[in-house]
């Protein structure tokens, strides 16, 4: 046996009891494969202004990011978009 896995085995190592869900998310356990999913029944309600955060989903790279409500462009051709647009801007 080598000197550095001699060393390995002599660190000690610790197991991770349980994991706790936090204001607006989800899931957690103490067995098993846990996971913590967002909630977002679980947060405040809040008057977004166009310096304030979001979170999307970006379905390029399906990755979570956050961007400024200010660079949600509203789509005017449609019905949708006016509404978007007058609900975040309005």
């Amino acid at each position: 046996m080598s000197r550095i896995s001699q060393r390995v085995d002599q660190v000690s190592t610790g197991d991770i009891e349980s994991v706790t869900a936090g204001v607006g998310l989800s899931g957690g356990g103490s067995t098993g494969a846990l996971s913590i999913a967002l909630d977002v029944s679980e947060l405040s309600s809040v008057t977004a202004v166009q310096t304030d955060y979001i979170t999307i989903e970006d379905v390029t790279d399906n990755s979570t990011k956050k961007a400024l409500v200010s660079d949600i462009v509203a789509v005017t051709d449609d019905d949708a978009g006016s509404l978007l647009a007058g609900q975040i801007f309005g």
